[in-house]
């Protein structure tokens, strides 16, 4: 018997990583009988971020790299800095695993990154390992990332004093300092071209390009014009394509009084939607000054909350990120004289953690101050509550500007006024923000936006939905590896695969060229930058990586078994009159017209079928299958004769 597909993962520190990094890996085990292996950094460990890993699925193991040193960098080098730092000078431990993986006999068919380790796709490269990077954030903020290097070459200022506002594909506006608006929306690491992250963002861009495809934490209602405009360039040969298999959120824990934290008991005693979740995630953190004016705020607005309060730290919006801002001090402690007391009816202070999923999840809850990271806006989003917007660093101010956008909604963001940012923000202006979240008509409009976002997110995540059927793509493609490096693969097994491919191309999760037929032969792809209204540049990246050649699919390929079954299904439930119908509801994006459909119908009644009023000779059923492509099972066969008795030929 074969062995299963192994899969490995690497993922960087942060709940936002390694929590989704955990449900793929579970996914995979679960639903598709994969191996996975879980690599982690020693280096960027913390307990907070390792915790989602205590609980893993058979078949889902864990490894750590060593530590690496950094003792060279200076004491306020960037985050970004530290951690791409970690990642490429562990690249031989990891050889060095990969390596040891591979001389197993399960092998690994496929190797992946999360969006902060790309470096280490040229790792696998070496090895013949195909590579994909699982991007935990939105599609949109990869596109600013892979826009980065474009954007230095064609500008010399900084982000901030971009005279125009930044049009990705699909996106909504990015706007640098000047604009009337203010405020600088691309990500945070690339606003000082004099730091060194700088130049590792635009290593990071480069090195996606090594990835087979991105494996993205997102859905069609969250990012719908995007995910279009993102599968225009693919097609084209500009990127790889790219797969929506989220959201992929942590699921509540069974409310039992046993577990139940004490913060969830007294949301129990609080009015229905009445309480403000307030957190900036495991790794944000305030300063001092602003601690203080966010308590007064939340006094003033007389709303009730529920505030998971960190240490201040004055220099650095993301220092408690890998455990630099802990202290053996009460983060409470910080806190303005008498605010404990006085709010001791209605507001409750939660040192350093809280489930947050199920505080969302309560009915009490009514909305969410949050710093906007990816995965607590999915969790949010999830549980259909509003967000009032407040970034500390990395991507989370292109998230704010996503989700307060008209085409989302979500959120509410006030933008800081001009020459005001990184300023304290007064406690009168968090007491508004927090009364129109709660009670006003943008509030109200967020919250309805949030409900409904909350239904797709259900309707995405329900069984056999978009988030199955998307990741059986990835898995199916997975698969299409281990084949090409293995023996010869059961029929069943082939047939597995080419109906996640067929899939793939109608649901338009991948491009409709994809693999080519027969000995699926792969050509080198030409990558290159966007110039500035995002057309594909001459620079060749060819030799830097090969994969599909992203063209458009032809109407006369041939149909795979997955195509026809889905054909005969369709005719099973619209009838032979109604092949428009057909189309949309069961072909909305493949390259096959209503005709195509009626044409392929009458050559499966002619292969598969005979007239009784015929004059021809009986031709045997073994003759039949090989008169059309592709072959099909005994069962689509005698349904397809099922239904030329149903819709008798006049």
């Amino acid at each position: 018997m074969a062995a299963a597909p192994h899969v490995v993962i690497l993922t960087s520190s942060g709940a936002g990583h390694v929590l989704p990094v955990s449900e793929l890996a579970k996914r995979l085990a679960v639903q598709h009988g994969f191996t996975v292996t879980i690599v982690t950094y020693a280096s960027l460990s913390s307990p907070g971020h390792s915790s989602p890993l205590a609980s893993l699925p058979p078949g889902v193991s864990v490894a750590v790299l060593p530590e690496v040193s950094l003792s060279d960098l200076p004491a306020d080098a960037h985050l970004m800095t530290r951690i791409l730092t970690v990642i490429n000078r562990a690249l031989p431990q990891l050889r060095d695993l990969l390596r040891s993986l591979l001389d197993l006999p399960a092998g690994i068919t496929a190797f992946m990154t999360d969006m902060l380790c790309p470096a280490a796709l040229a790792v696998g490269k070496e090895m013949g390992v195909p590579g994909y990077v699982f991007y935990t954030s939105s599609l949109m903020s990869l596109l600013s990332l892979l826009y980065t290097p474009e954007l230095s070459r064609t500008t010399t200022c900084e982000c901030g004093d971009l005279p125009e506002p930044v049009m990705l594909p699909g996106c909504v506006p990015l706007h640098g300092a000047i604009h009337p608006l203010h405020g600088t929306d691309l990500v945070e690491p690339v606003q000082n071209r004099s730091d060194p992250v700088y130049e590792l963002m635009i290593d990071l861009r480069l090195n996606y390009l090594l990835a087979e495809g991105f494996i993205v934490n997102t859905m069609d209602a969250l990012e719908h014009e995007t995910l279009v405009a993102y599968k225009e360039l693919s097609d084209k040969g500009v990127y790889p394509p790219a797969y929506a298999v989220g959201p992929f959120t942590r699921r509540r824990c069974p409310d039992t009084d046993k577990v139940k934290h004490s913060c969830l008991r007294w949301l129990d005693n609080q009015p229905d939607g009445s309480v403000l979740y307030v957190s900036f995630g495991s790794g944000g953190t305030l300063s001092t000054a602003q601690t203080a004016e966010l308590a007064a705020g939340l006094e003033a607005s007389g709303q009730r909350f529920l505030w998971v309060v960190h240490h201040p730290n004055d220099k650095d919006s993301s220092a408690a990120y890998l455990g630099t801002a802990t202290t053996d001090a009460d983060p409470l402690s910080y806190l303005p004289d008498g605010f404990i007391k006085r709010m001791n009816r209605t507001g409750l202070l939660v040192p350093l953690w809280a489930p947050q999923v199920e505080i969302l999840n309560h009915v009490a809850v009514g909305g969410f101050m949050s710093h906007g990271g990816w995965n607590s806006t999915l969790e949010s989003m999830a549980a259909g509550v509003p967000l009032l917007a407040w970034p500390l660093y990395a991507e989370q101010r292109m998230n704010a500007v996503m989700l307060s956008s008209n085409r989302v909604g979500l959120a509410l963001w006030e933008r800081p006024p001009l020459g005001k940012e990184g300023a304290v923000v007064p406690r009168e202006e968090v007491a508004a923000l927090v009364r129109e979240l709660m009670e006003g008509e943008k509030g109200a409009a967020a919250r309805k936006k949030a409900g409904h976002l909350r239904d797709e997110a259900e309707i995405a995540s329900a069984p056999g939905g978009p988030q199955d059927r998307a990741l059986a793509v990835v898995a199916g493609m997975v698969s299409l590896h281990r084949k090409s490096h293995g023996a010869a693969a059961p029929l069943s097994d082939v047939l597995n695969v080419a109906s996640a491919e067929a899939l793939a191309v109608q649901k338009g999760y991948m491009p409709k060229s994809g693999w080519k037929h027969g000995s699926r032969v792969r050509s080198a792809r030409k990558r290159g930058t966007w110039s500035i209204n995002m057309e594909p540049c001459s620079r060749d990246f060819s030799s830097a990586s090969e994969g599909h050649k992203h063209g458009g699919r032809r109407n006369n390929d041939h149909w795979t078994f997955e195509e026809v079954k889905e054909l005969v299904d369709g005719v099973s439930v619209y009838g032979v009159r109604h092949w428009t119908k057909l189309k949309n509801e069961r072909f909305p994006i493949s390259v096959r017209t209503a005709e195509h459909l009626k044409d392929k119908w009458r050559n499966l009644l002619k292969a598969y079928t005979v007239r009784p009023t015929s004059k021809k000779k009986v031709i045997p059923q073994a003759n039949l299958k090989r008169r059309i492509s592709p072959p099909i099972d005994k069962d689509c066969v005698e349904k397809i004769q099922r239904l030329a008795a149903d819709y008798p030929k006049k």
